[in-house]
């Protein structure tokens, strides 16, 4: 249990990711339901970036041990755009809590990385 308590993030950052790639799959589906959706390459490439960010995370999850200054790079990176859905979806709530835990992973795979680099002291 002391294991989950302190890398909780983990989970969190893999539901983040999942969340993504789910998110890329629903906006093709999406286009379906509109009488006038506007040009396919901008969903088609609004889906690879989506998708995009969410493989970065879990690759940077499943990279960490053998590369982590790599993977907090893509961690990090396949966070951003999930920290913003909260700006860009200001009224619906839910997304509110989205960008606050991906704020809360930005900061939290940053300060990891740092903790590892300081020379530990006796």
């Amino acid at each position: 249990m002391s294991s989950l308590k302190k890398n909780w993030w983990l989970v969190a950052a893999a539901l983040v990711g999942g969340f993504e790639i789910f998110f890329a799959v629903a906006i093709l589906f999406d286009r379906t339901d509109e009488p006038d959706p506007g040009p396919l390459y901008g969903t088609i490439l609004l889906s690879i970036a989506a998708a995009a960010a969410g493989i970065a995370i879990l690759a940077g999850l499943a990279m960490r041990s053998s590369q982590p200054a790599r993977a907090r790079t893509l961690m990090i990176a396949g966070l951003a755009p999930a920290a913003l859905a909260g700006v860009v979806f200001f009224w619906f709530p839910p997304f509110w809590l989205l960008t606050a835990l991906a704020v809360t992973l930005i900061v939290k795979t940053s300060s990891i990385g740092h903790a590892q680099k300081e020379p530990a002291e006796a």
